[in-house]
């Protein structure tokens, strides 16, 4: 009897302060599974987010108590799809073991299908837990998708304050450009420290004192999330330029403060009460987030264009299906098993059969060969002060007999599936994206197919391109790369306003650079860097086009820059756009 009572009390001990863990709760989502009472667990799943956004990421928190005297393990799984009357979902898994009497926590960044069906639609992030005590499953519910709404907005609870969400749904919802408030409120407390966490917002709104207060690694992510163009807005009581250094932000260009391909605004408020018509005026002002651009891609893609189209060999086809209808047909019932013999068809005809399965699959060896062809661009946006970068890949291939489909992620990345097919709406997708967190398989690649994927990722890196003014006035000024490829040409557009070129710039090669001007800059740009590059690129590029204090660069090749996927994908095309703030040395 002691040893029982020593048990629940340990149960009841572990469960209280699991719950005074995840006490305090005021905005996001808590979602529980079924538990049983006996079993000596306790789960929830804590999503930071209080909807399920239309693209991007969704930050999970999976927090476990474990009170028996085993270690035990659970899976959870997510699933997603891309609207009512679609079969395209996203499928991704996850485990985690807790030792005996002990609490386990994991943070996830569950992918979610992007929006494919039009302006209407919207579809649940259902989830499913197996395991020791556990018997259930539920949903993260989505915020629909229409012309009537407004873009996944989050808002801080500091923001938001008491009734500011409602005051600000009515703003929006007056005058001839009513839209519908659509978003979550956030805890910026909880805020992810993975830049993945913010994928599903168009716009992050706090105030400064939550700005502050959260963890440097934090406040990275979300920089990072910025600089692949997110837009922040950050309420302050105090507009004045000297508050700038504190909050850490960038030098003011204009109204804002540019990060990256996006940018950060300060916006004055008292204090106390949301300004609601001031946040709507920018909520109003729509750009192209991650949803928009997604839904983007179709087959006039200069990447898919250059794939080519499955052509379909329809002699050699139609002599086939004649063929091998005559063998299974009259030779088959006439020959193989004539009168007399018709007992024979129960072992000819599968035979047959097989034997057709295997012909054809030789034909299509023999027309489209093993694994696949592919090209693929890569932007690398250089992060000199932080020492990272941030890296976006665009890719198209086209494939032959495959005879694997799944491949391992080499880091942590935010991979998206690109419907690259006009004629193939997003109710005849009948794709099952799989993902793990080190893996992915499924219809990420299938034998004879055209497909793409966008890939994003942010790395730590000392790669820099280091620039280096003249002492002589009028002089030319000299260049230094660390990117570790050497670069075909590399355009700089430096504090002053003024344009500077050179080419094949070595890695650790010191070179002098020659004039040049903001005209050529902008239509070198056009033809050597956005020519090739899809909806996500084009945006990211449009963020920094003519940026002052920048360099733009361009390589035939991408080196170690690339992120993998599959391994019989054979990439004969690989082009890497570099851009991003360059190390000054004015000395």
């Amino acid at each position: 009897m002691n040893t029982d009572r020593h048990r629940w009390v340990k149960v009841v001990e572990l469960m209280v302060g699991f719950w005074l863990a995840a006490g305090g709760l005021m905005a996001g989502s808590v979602m529980k599974p079924d538990i049983d009472p006996k079993s000596g667990i306790d789960m929830e799943l804590e999503s930071w987010l209080e909807r399920c956004p239309q693209a991007g990421m969704v930050p999970v928190t999976w927090k476990v108590s474990n009170a028996t005297r085993v270690p035990l393990t659970w899976q959870l799984d997510f699933s997603s799809g891309n609207g009512y009357g679609s079969s395209a979902v996203r499928n991704s898994s996850y485990s985690i073991t807790v030792q005996a009497g002990q609490k386990g926590e994991l943070t996830l960044y569950v992918p979610v299908t992007q929006m494919m069906s039009g302006y209407y639609g919207g579809r649940d992030l259902e989830w499913k837990v197996t395991g020791h005590g556990v018997r259930g499953s539920g949903s993260l519910d989505s915020i629909g998708h229409s012309s009537s709404g407004t873009q996944y907005v989050g808002l801080s609870e500091g923001a938001v304050g008491t009734g500011g969400w409602n005051a600000l749904d009515t703003e929006l919802g007056s005058g001839s450009s009513a839209k519908e408030l659509r978003g979550t409120e956030l805890d910026m407390r909880k805020a992810p420290e993975d830049w993945r966490g913010y994928t599903g917002l168009a716009q992050l709104w706090m105030t400064e004192g939550e700005w502050l207060a959260m963890s440097e690694v934090a406040r990275a992510a979300v920089q990072d999330w910025v600089g692949f163009g997110g837009r922040m807005f950050v309420l302050v009581e105090d507009l004045g330029i000297e508050r700038v250094a504190a909050l850490g932000l960038p030098p003011m260009i204009g109204e804002g403060h540019p990060m990256g391909a996006g940018w950060v605004r300060r916006v004055e408020w008292d204090g106390k009460v949301l300004p609601v018509k001031e946040v709507a005026k920018w909520v109003r002002e729509e750009h192209e987030d991650l949803n928009r651009v997604l839904v983007k891609y179709d087959d006039r893609w200069t990447l898919v264009k250059q794939m080519g189209r499955l052509n379909l060999n329809t002699p050699l086809v139609f002599g086939f299906m004649v063929v091998f209808g005559l063998l299974v047909g009259p030779v088959n019932l006439f020959w193989f098993a004539g009168a007399g013999r018709r007992s024979r068809l129960f072992w000819t005809t599968p035979l047959l059969s097989i034997a057709g399965s295997l012909v054809l699959m030789v034909l299509m060896i023999v027309q489209d060969g093993f694994g696949g062809t592919g090209v693929r661009q890569v932007l690398v946006m250089l992060q000199p002060e932080s020492k990272r970068m941030g890296v976006v890949q665009e890719q198209a291939s086209k494939t032959g007999v495959l005879v694997g489909s799944a491949f391992a992620k080499g880091e942590p990345m935010m991979l998206t599936p690109l419907n690259v097919e006009r004629s193939r709406s997003s109710s005849q997708m009948k794709d099952e994206f799989e993902e793990t967190n080190q893996s992915a398989s499924g219809s990420w690649f299938a034998s004879r197919s055209i497909q793409a994927q966008l890939m994003m990722s942010v790395r730590p890196t000392r790669a820099a391109v280091e620039f280096f003014a003249s002492a002589e006035p009028g002089g030319a000024p000299e260049v230094l790369s660390s990117v570790g490829v050497a670069l075909d040409e590399v355009y700089v557009r430096d504090m002053k306003g003024a344009v500077w070129k050179v080419s094949d710039l070595g890695t650790g090669e010191r070179r002098r650079m020659e004039a040049s001007s903001l005209k050529e800059l902008l239509e070198w740009m056009e033809k050597e860097m956005e020519v090739q590059a899809g909806p996500t690129m084009k945006a990211m590029l449009e963020g920094l086009r003519s940026r002052e204090g920048f360099v733009f660069a361009v390589a035939d090749e991408t080196g170690d820059l690339a992120m993998e996927s599959l391994d019989s994908i054979r990439w004969e095309g690989s082009r890497l756009l570099v851009v991003g703030p360059v190390q000054k040395d004015e000395g």
